[in-house]
This record gives structure tokens, sequence and C-alpha cells, in this order.
């Protein structure tokens, strides 16, 4: 599970909401409550810190709707990269990661905020899209694999890199767009538009 279906997946567990929304490209969650229910932005920033995303703002508005009627609706956006520093598991694991607390990708650890490597300490690939669903990578998402920094789209690709990660850097060196892989590109894209896309 990657992206936006994991910010939703954080704030449905919250008490009272009925509906979320979740536009990852505008970096924007709606939250529907309840008759009689609100959020505070607390509540919200430590569902979504949970899962590495931070918050930038929160706004409370009313909402009426057939959904909720009489109800509220909270709109809150991801905030900005300056707070992403280098993590690290006691294996040892080092990663990007914006959160207040976190799980090493690689092997589910606790990470505790630690200094950054230096560049020669390891090779940067720069990819600069996601190996696993070919958007534009961000700041912060990325792990120290096997000597290699890999980026990714977002917080949770690593941990779904992490499943077969030889794989996905063959795939990274050899290219996935030759003519032999053009079936496959469909269908990742398919998926990807699954994942990503939550409003019908």
């Amino acid at each position: 599970m990657s992206c936006a279906p994991r910010a939703k997946k954080a704030l449905e567990k919250l008490d009272g909401v009925q509906q979320v929304e979740v536009d990852f490209k505008s970096k924007k969650a709606t939250v529907a409550m309840k008759e009689g229910k609100t959020l505070t932005k607390k509540q919200v920033e430590d569902a979504l810190e949970e899962e590495g995303f931070e918050v930038g703002s929160f706004e409370e508005k009313s909402a009426k709707s057939s959904d909720s009627e009489d109800g509220h609706s909270h709109e809150s956006t991801e905030g900005n990269d300056s707070g992403v520093s280098c993590w690290k598991c006691e294996q040892g694991h080092i990663q990007g990661h914006k959160g207040k607390k976190g799980e090493c990708a690689q092997c589910g650890k606790a990470l505790q905020k630690t200094e950054c490597p230096e560049d020669s300490a390891f090779e940067d690939l720069k990819n600069e899209t996601c190996p696993l669903m070919d958007d534009e990578v961000v700041e912060g998402a990325w792990i120290i694999y096997d000597g290699k920094k890999i980026h990714f789209c977002c917080e949770g690709c690593d941990k779904d890199f992490m499943e077969d990660p030889e794989k996905y850097l063959k795939q990274m060196k050899e290219g996935k767009k030759d003519s032999g892989n053009k079936e496959s590109d469909k269908n990742k894209n398919d998926k990807h538009e699954h994942k990503h896309h939550h409003k019908h």
C-alpha cells in the first residue's frame, strides 16, 4: 500500500470519521465527520505522522451534503519537506523520513534520528521517477540499500521496494520502457491508477 491509500486508511481509523478523500498530487486530504463529531489538528497530525506524513495546514469547515448533513469537514495539507531528516534503525539501515517516529522500510525496526552520511558513503542513483509507480520522486522519500540511495514518490513505496529489491534495481539498471515490457508497463500503470485515484 502506497501514498494516498496509506494516508486515507490512517485518517479513516480516527473516531467519528465518515468519509476521507485524499488528493495526493495536491497533497490535500478532506475528512467528512459524523454529526456531532469533530477532529483536532493534533489528532490528524498523530495519525498521519505514524505513516510518515507531515501536516502543513489544517482547516475546519461546516459541511452539508447528502452524506454528512449538519456535520463538519476538515481539510489538511501535507507540509513541505523542511522536516525531512536522516533516520537509522538498530540494524544500521538509513533512510529519509518526515514524521516524528516510524519504522525501518528494510527490517521494520523503530527509527531514530541520526546524522546524515557523507555522500561518499553511498552511490546516489539520482533516479527522477519512482521505481514502483513511475511518478516523480519527492525529497525525503529514499532509502540506502546495498550502498545505493534509491528515491521514491512517497514513503511507503520504500517498503514495497523491499519486497523484491533486486528485481527493482535490475529494472532501474536495464530500463523499463523497452518494447518487450510494454504490456507489463500497461498493467503497472493500471495498478497505479487504482492505487492513487479514489474519487469516483
